[in-house]
């Protein structure tokens, strides 16, 4: 088997790029059979690059879905007599599927082999200048549409129009379920959508959440708006449908999915991490594995007492952090301090002294008397969901320091010619040049741990379901406002709206607050009653 130059994951883990020494000029495409302990392969043709490749990775990708769901059939018939003189007199050239499924990309003319009508075309993609005369009639093929929309939603990527994770959510939703439920209604050409055509679209994805289907419904949405519509590939009718694609009806249930974790709970899962999960990593032959279980160890960490979103942490720079030490006075170490002097002879007197034994009491003064080291983090985030940037005060000072000190010493612990510098993504993969993990490759691992203590958990009062990556930042949230937390502040640095956050998080735990609920207004004196002033009297 020729030996691997590079090997570069795509498209959400879902499929790879890779180029083998024998041949580092070529690059190839792979993805894992389902249930099968094998691979399909394709060679990526005309790419010189990597970029090239992950692009081109799209289009095989949505290739292998049509292979697989044999979602259309070519006809092999020639055009009409009744189509060449229509095109004739129209200046519009004939569709012929058989000519257009060979049609190359310099505009060659092509014969179907039968004494059929050419099909001549300019250079452009026939998809988007949408020159069809049958378009109408028939539709061009529903799988090419949504191919040719996910090319142009990567071009957003890459101008920076459109964020990666939406393009995968995108790429998940229109080349995976859409395509799929298409193939089912027998539909099988754009001019065969009707208004009724994804009516039992939420029947046929019953497995998935409300809030997963309703997204995929505005992903359907926008591909029929932006795309179907604006070529005229269906009609006006259907087009102008507001009710085209059903949304599901939302309940407060549907919105905890993601609940927070009681600190019994967080308690096992962390304790898990920090011995089990991290010591078998420690005796794993790569050495990749031990940094892989370290990083996230510290990625939950930092993700539970920081409320970011899983996303804004992958993306995180070393810049992007500042650590700043506050310092605290702690009762134990002022009254050692105090002892000392005293036994020196030297007398402390604690009137001149200005102290807040307040343990979250900041103490800057270094000097100051029982002061402690106290590193609290200003995460800094850009680039957010709402496209609104914040700065998140955390209590993951000491968590910063201590992995970059890990980091550092794991490069030179193995040799590793890399250096951590501010622009190194904090948890990037030492071993590809400090690239993200991919996301599922952290709901892999939370999973992994969650699932071994599972039989422990107590899970959440109001919620049946697991808990997922998110509950960690649904813990942060109601931790906040369990503890009184100013709720327009508390939107600002978690990058809600206030309305969001009573809509999603708040799950608070009445009896946490029974004191405050059945307070009763003994030793009060009632209220005199107040005087009306009547002006018009």
């Amino acid at each position: 088997m020729p030996k691997l130059l590079e090997k570069h994951k795509v498209l959400d883990g879902r499929a790879e790029i890779l180029r083998y020494e024998n041949y580092p000029d070529v690059w190839y495409y792979r993805e894992k059979r389902s249930k099968e302990r094998a691979y399909k392969t394709r060679k990526i043709s005309k790419v010189k690059s990597k970029k090239q490749a992950i692009k081109a990775a799209i289009d095989i990708y949505a290739e292998l879905r049509n292979e697989e769901d044999n979602s259309y059939e070519i006809r092999n018939t020639p055009a009409t007599k009744e189509e060449i003189e229509r095109s004739h007199y129209e200046n519009e050239p004939v569709s012929n599927p058989v000519s257009d499924a060979r049609l190359s990309s310099n505009g060659a003319e092509h014969d179907n082999g039968i004494g059929g009508a050419y099909l001549i075309t300019d250079k452009s993609n026939p998809l988007r200048t949408g020159r069809f005369l049958n378009r109408k009639k028939k539709g061009i093929p529903i799988n090419d549409c949504i191919s040719d929309y996910l090319k142009q939603l990567h071009d957003r990527v890459e101008a920076n129009e459109l964020k990666e994770n939406s393009f995968k959510e995108y790429l998940q939703t229109l080349s995976v379920h859409l395509s799929r439920y298409l193939h089912q209604e027998g539909v099988k050409f754009s001019s065969q959508i009707t208004s009724d055509t994804f009516t039992r679209y939420p029947i046929y994805r019953k497995g998935a959440a409300k809030l997963t289907k309703n997204k995929e419904a505005r992903h359907i949405k926008a591909f029929v708006d932006h795309y179907l519509a604006k070529r005229r590939l269906i009609d006006v009718e259907v087009a102008t449908n507001k009710k085209l694609i059903p949304l599901s009806r939302i309940t407060q249930e549907d919105l905890d999915a993601n609940p927070a974790i009681n600190p019994h709970d967080w308690k096992l899962i962390n304790s898990f991490i920090r011995n089990k999960y991290l010591r078998d990593g420690a005796l794993h032959p790569r050495p990749s594995v031990y940094y892989w279980r370290y990083l996230f160890w510290h990625f939950t960490l930092i993700m539970k007492n920081s409320g970011c979103r899983p996303v804004e942490l992958i993306n995180l720079r070393w810049k992007d952090v500042k650590i700043e030490d506050v310092g605290r006075i702690s009762q134990s170490k002022l009254e050692e301090e105090i002892q000392y002097f005293e036994s020196e002879g030297i007398e402390v007197n604690m009137e001149d002294e200005e102290i807040d034994i307040d343990p979250n009491a900041f103490s800057t003064s270094e000097e100051q008397l029982g002061r402690e080291e106290r590193l609290i983090a200003h995460i800094f985030i850009k680039a957010s969901k709402t496209g609104k940037p914040r700065e998140i005060p955390c209590n993951v000072g000491k968590a910063f320091k201590r992995f970059k000190q890990f980091q550092d010493e794991y490069l030179r612990i193995n040799q590793m010619q890399l250096r951590v510098t501010p622009d190194t993504l904090i948890f990037g993969n030492p071993h590809k040049s400090y690239e993200k993990y991919d996301y599922q490759t952290y709901t892999m691992a939370w999973w992994k741990v969650r699932d071994a203590v599972k039989d422990q958990l107590i899970g959440h009062k109001f919620s049946e379901r697991d808990y997922t990556i998110y509950s960690m930042r649904s813990t942060f949230i109601e931790d906040k406002l369990l503890a009184k937390m100013d709720i327009f502040l508390l939107s600002r640095i978690c990058g809600h709206s206030v309305e969001m956050l009573q809509k999603h998080y708040e799950r608070i735990d009445v009896k946490e607050r029974a004191e405050e609920i059945t307070r009763l207004p003994y030793g009060q004196k009632k209220k005199k009653g107040t005087i009306d002033v009547d002006l018009f009297e």
